[in-house]
């Protein structure tokens, strides 16, 4: 069933504050042209069917080819959710087509079909968008608690650009999500030790006495 979901998880924005006032009552009557369509008499009411253009038949059969190639390559939830994108582009497809028509200020009749545009538009959206977004939601739900940390710690680094990583400044005063204790900070470090981002803390003197801060060196050519 997870396959059937469209995922969606962006990278965070810096907040700002709108200087625009949302069209409220614009949207309103536009979802209100929805609510208002005609369902065919019956108990249950029976569905309408809208077909999809020629032209976007096309569309559909290249898209689909492609999806299938690329589940050939993958495998788990990623592999299901390829095998699920032809339906979730025909769906989106149906639905741009109607949201297109309640957007529009006129007295046009409701779709009586789905455009090649429309069609174009969704396979688009799933193609560069839900799928990349179902790619990173997966790969995150299949990581090993060490790889999340690793990932965390990785994202971190990105962004603050530290010449060294120290454990315990990483404990006391960062306090990233999942590394709260010093083994789990030195072993995310360790699993970026393996991916060639750090560089092993020099190993402890046998003859020098009390605490040495165990501190990894980040590869600077990760910046490059």
């Amino acid at each position: 069933m997870l396959a059937r979901f469209l995922w969606a998880w962006p990278n965070p924005i810096e907040f700002e504050l709108g200087n625009e006032t949302p069209r409220a009552y614009w949207a309103i009557e536009a979802l209100d042209k929805l609510r208002q369509l005609d369902l065919r008499p019956g108990n249950p009411p029976s569905p309408v069917y809208i077909p999809l253009m020629e032209d976007g038949r096309r569309l559909l059969l290249q898209f689909a080819k492609q999806m299938q190639r690329r589940a050939k390559r993958t495998g788990g939830f990623l592999k299901s959710a390829y095998g699920k994108a032809r339906g979730d582009a025909l769906r989106l497809a149906l639905n741009l087509e109607f949201l297109w028509w309640a957007g529009k200020d006129d007295f046009a009749p409701p779709p009586d079909n789905i455009s090649t545009r429309a069609f174009a538009a969704a396979a688009t959206l799933v193609d560069e968008y839900f799928m990349p977004m179902a790619s990173r939601v997966y790969g995150d739900a299949t990581a090993g608690e060490d790889e999340r940390n690793a990932a965390i710690l990785a994202r971190w680094i990105f962004d603050e650009r530290p010449a060294e990583v120290h454990v315990r400044h990483l404990q006391r005063n960062v306090r990233l999500p999942g590394l709260r204790t010093a083994g789990k900070i030195k072993k995310a470090a360790d699993e970026l030790v393996d991916a060639d981002w750090l560089r092993s803390p020099p190993r402890k003197p046998d003859f020098t006495p009390g605490r040495v801060p165990i501190v990894y060196t980040v590869n600077p050519k990760i910046w490059i």
